[in-house]
């Protein structure tokens, strides 16, 4: 599944930039997640709950930076893993670039599952993520705003 979108958060590129990559931040706005480690610079682990249709799991997720060219883009990619309920990955590019009233955050992202979560339905599976990409960039853009 591809996916990718727009954001207009209200704070600078260098701002949004340290939010995307502080744990702190990222636990709050990411939906389900119960906890976020910076293993290095480039490296974290996390672990989210998550609610497809009728699967409820808990997924270890392995997340890691490359391509990175701090404050303008990177290229991040994961694995998450949740036992019987399947394995879900992805790579998606992501790039700031000022704009008059904060920064203008697009991505593009390639995704895929296999296991249990795979056969819920590729048009269901692709509402839920949209709708929790959603979840997570307004919960991303209100912490920007209280910062």
């Amino acid at each position: 599944m591809d996916v990718e979108g727009e954001f207009l958060l209200p704070a600078p590129p260098g701002d949004v930039w340290r939010s995307l990559n502080d744990p702190e931040v990222l636990v709050r706005c990411i939906p389900g997640c119960q906890r976020m480690t910076r293993i290095d610079a480039e490296n974290f682990e996390c672990e989210i709950l998550l609610s497809y249709g009728p699967i409820k799991a808990t997924f270890m997720t392995v997340l890691v930076l490359s391509n990175v060219r701090a404050p303008d883009s990177y290229t991040l990619t994961g694995r998450s893993q949740g036992g019987l309920s399947g394995v879900g990955e992805g790579v998606a590019d992501v790039w700031l670039m000022s704009v008059h009233s904060g920064t203008s955050l697009r991505y593009a992202a390639r995704l895929s599952a296999s296991g249990r979560i795979a056969r819920i339905g590729a048009r269901w599976l692709n509402g839920a993520t949209r709708r929790m990409t959603e979840k997570f960039f307004n919960a991303f853009a209100a912490t920007l705003g209280e910062g």
